[in-house]
């Protein structure tokens, strides 16, 4: 039985044991593990929620193409802001640093 299940795991991509639940790495992304492993309290929970928030937005809008637009066209829209004279400095701070984790969604990827 186990070399079945094995054998289906391998073909069809899920990750199953022989009595029908999960493997413990089911639904885990191995570079998420990482950086979760590599965390060592020095991540604070608004830096983490900026990632969250902007990877939400970015996954909502579809394929690349159209996260990467979204992307580009929210860093102009928060530039400008930050470019304003009547904007707070808080609030220019706020928009610096989502800016900044939106340009991590355009960084190229090392392959």
């Amino acid at each position: 039985l186990e070399d079945l299940v094995t054998f289906l795991n391998a073909q069809t991509g899920s990750q199953r044991l022989p009595d029908g639940s999960l493997l413990p790495t089911a639904g885990r992304v191995a570079a998420l593990d990482a950086l979760v492993a590599d965390a060592d309290g020095s991540i604070d929970a608004a830096a983490g929620a900026r990632y969250v928030a902007a990877a939400k937005k970015v996954l909502a809008k579809g394929d690349s193409a159209a996260g990467a637009a979204y992307v580009g066209k929210e860093m102009r829209r928060l530039q400008g802001m930050i470019a304003g004279k009547s904007v707070v400095p808080e609030k220019k701070t706020a928009f610096q640093l989502r800016r900044n984790v939106l340009g991590a969604f355009l960084a190229p990827k090392n392959e």
